[in-house]
């Protein structure tokens, strides 16, 4: 009985899916959970193993092949295949800084370098027409465009070939086995600056042979006339076609020959030319052919003389150092209308302008002038290309009378009405006719790169415009007449200054 009631006692029903299935999760969540820990720590494990991490560093096999393939292309390129172009000098700064330590070459440098910004800038057609110039390389950099910065190329280049010539390529006949055997490297350093430069304007060749006229120095025209009389394509030169050629030993003893030619035609004026057709016969020197007279030679007793000219023209006009005083510049010209006037009927007149012009009634703070004789090349006109200098402090004109106003005067149309006024006044030398005057204010200097207005005032103690006068007015106007112009005036010399005592 015992038994039953004890058989008969209620026990609680358990549900036995929803047990496993508690134990299955809290199971999953406990190995999910040391998966993990036991992941992180195989990961930091192997992080800090300096074996996996070489694993890391080193590259791919195709990686590893195209790095190889890169480094000796690079190899074999360095090795075996230099060409000419790569020799091309990119500019000659170097050049340029060597010959500048001569003193004579310093000043040729400086004088030309302003002539040609400011022959660029008053002439289009100047250093050749535009049209047939590369567009591309018409670039301005630091106030140089890309023609005047080749014409300097030049100059430095010939004012170093004649007076510190060196080899453009160095080598020996008795060495010419073991020159053979040398790398593109040590072939490369043979080659000098005046090598790479010559390279430079052998790719300039084209430009340069346009550089034909009266506005180029000797330096120009000895260059223009080698490319013009030296055949290239007997040496298998042919404009860019040189710079593609290996750069070996058979290249280089080429190029150098052209040089050493040119050094002899750039000192002796003299040049025998090459030609492809015709050749003489065998055993008959042809004669060299003068092209450049040594006389025409700038830098000779002219250019001393200029130089002179220069520095007593700088002395003169520090007369005015303590003064301040303003610049005007005109072009002046007088035009009849049946002939043309004269040089010494112009220079009569404005003898006659300037004795009036100083006097104290005259042209009121009138102190100096100078002035260049150019002339209009379509008409043959002569040109007064002219500075006038006046006393800074008689700009203002207050007039006696209170009731007028004072007034900044306008120097350029009162300067005109005085010379008109001149004019009229002595027609007689005219011959009785009446000469149309004209003036054109135009900028102290006109290059680009002086930025420079038609009048320039210097002040007292102001150094910087007292130099610029000193170092680029004056020159230009005194040196322009080293270029070898044919003027339909002879006047012997175009530059005139004041002459006060």
């Amino acid at each position: 009985m015992d038994d039953e009631k004890i058989m008969q006692i209620d026990v609680p029903e358990v549900d036995m899916d929803g047990a496993n299935s508690d134990l299955n999760n809290i199971l999953f969540k406990s190995v999910t959970q040391s998966v993990d820990d036991l992941a992180e720590a195989i990961i930091e494990q192997l992080l800090v193993d300096e074996r996996f991490k070489k694993i890391f560093k080193q590259p791919r096999d195709n990686d590893q092949r195209k790095e190889r393939r890169l480094l000796s292309r690079q190899k074999n390129k360095e090795q075996q295949y230099l060409l000419l172009e790569d020799l091309v000098a990119q500019d000659n700064k170097g050049l340029a800084s060597s010959i500048k330590a001569d003193q004579f070459a310093k000043e040729y440098l400086q004088v030309v370098d302003i002539l040609y910004r400011e022959l660029e800038a008053e002439y289009d057609d100047f250093p050749v027409e535009h049209q047939k110039t590369n567009p591309y390389q018409r670039y301005v950099e630091e106030g140089y465009s890309w023609n005047v910065r080749t014409l300097m190329r030049i100059e430095v280049f010939m004012l170093t070939l004649l007076q510190h010539s060196t080899p453009a390529f160095l080598y020996s006949k008795e060495q010419m086995s073991q020159i053979r055997k040398e790398s593109p490297k040590q072939i490369e350093q043979r080659v000098t600056r005046l090598g790479r430069e010559f390279l430079f304007l052998w790719k300039e060749m084209d430009f340069i042979k346009q550089l034909k006229g009266a506005y180029f120095t000797r330096n120009v025209q000895v260059l223009v006339d080698f490319f013009e009389c030296e055949d290239p394509s007997i040496k298998r030169f042919t404009g860019f076609k040189i710079l593609k050629m290996d750069a070996n030993l058979e290249s280089l003893e080429a190029l150098s020959d052209l040089f050493i030619k040119l050094v002899g035609f750039a000192q002796r004026g003299k040049l025998q030319p090459n030609k492809r057709d015709n050749r003489p016969k065998i055993g008959y020197v042809e004669p060299d052919i003068e092209i450049v007279k040594p006389s025409s030679i700038a830098m000779t007793k002219d250019w001393s003389k200029r130089s002179q000219q220069l520095r007593d023209a700088i002395d003169y006009f520090r007369r005015y150092k303590q003064k301040n005083t303003v610049l005007y510049r005109f072009q002046i010209q007088l035009e009849l209308e049946n002939s043309k006037v004269t040089y010494e009927q112009f220079q009569k007149f404005f003898g006659i302008v300037n004795k009036k012009a100083v006097r104290p009634q005259g042209f009121k703070g009138y102190l100096d002038f100078l002035y260049f004789w150019k002339e209009n090349f379509i008409t043959q006109d002569l040109i007064q290309d002219m500075i006038i200098i006046l006393d800074a402090s008689s700009l203002i004109d207050v007039p006696e009378q209170d009731d007028q106003k004072a007034k900044l005067r306008d120097i350029p149309a009162e300067f005109f009405e005085y010379m008109r006024m001149i004019l009229n006044e002595n027609s007689e030398i005219f011959g009785d006719q009446k000469p149309v005057l004209k003036l054109f204010p135009i900028s102290v200097m006109q290059g680009k790169v002086w930025n420079m207005p038609a009048e320039l005032i210097i002040e007292t103690g102001d150094k910087e415009k007292r130099a610029f006068f000193e170092n680029c007015i004056l020159p230009y106007f005194v040196y322009m007449e080293i270029f070898d112009v044919d003027y339909s005036d002879d006047i012997k010399n175009r530059f005139k200054r004041g002459q006060k005592s």
